[in-house]
């Protein structure tokens, strides 16, 4: 679950991502399926997504750096129905650099990252015609979480991060906005 800081009256996210992640030695290969509940200004919109993730970690004795892409791909609903979010078959590639430092032996640590953006007419932008999808750069992102891992299975995490927006999300969010959200984790 995220919220934003909005123009108007913010903007809401709740995430069910399902993901199934391969690690070969420091490599992780990933696919993934998501579910998007999108509520900025009391609208409500939906969306599907499907996603293709690399990452490679780098051991540096006392933290962790992961390089990672992921590249997703909007199922639908399309936003032409009036219920869909974004248009069908657009995309977005997410290339980020995280940090894992641990703080109480493998229980607890803070990760920062940083993240950059490319949209695939999957947001929009201003225009003379209203708001329509654009291709490019979307944001720079800086962040941090605080993972606690329950047990072996469990792992809860509250998370903040700075969003360089360079253009607004459907016209609802300012062009550079705190977040922040939790998540738990279940991996088996």
């Amino acid at each position: 679950m995220a919220f934003g800081l909005g123009n108007t009256d913010g903007y809401r996210e709740l995430n069910v991502p399902v993901n199934y992640v391969h690690t070969f030695g420091d490599l992780s290969l990933g696919l993934g399926y998501t579910f998007y509940y999108v509520f900025p200004n009391d609208a409500q919109f939906f969306a599907n997504e499907l996603n293709a993730s690399a990452a490679y970690n780098i051991d540096l004795g006392f933290m962790s750096l992961t390089p990672s892409a992921t590249y997703f791909f909007n199922l639908g609903p399309d936003s032409d129905t009036g219920y869909g979010s974004v248009p069908v078959a657009s995309s977005y590639l997410d290339l980020r650099v995280a940090g894992s430092i641990p703080v109480i032996g493998e229980v607890v640590s803070v990760d920062p990252w940083v993240a950059f953006g490319l949209n695939f007419d999957y947001n929009t932008e201003p225009s003379s015609t209203g708001l329509t999808p654009f291709s490019g750069a979307n944001n720079l992102e800086f962040g941090v979480s605080v993972p606690w891992q329950v047990n072996d299975v469990i792992t809860l995490s509250g998370y903040v991060a700075y969003s360089v927006a360079f253009e607004e999300l459907w016209g609802t969010t300012q062009p550079n906005t705190f977040w922040g959200g939790g998540k738990v984790a279940f991996a088996f």
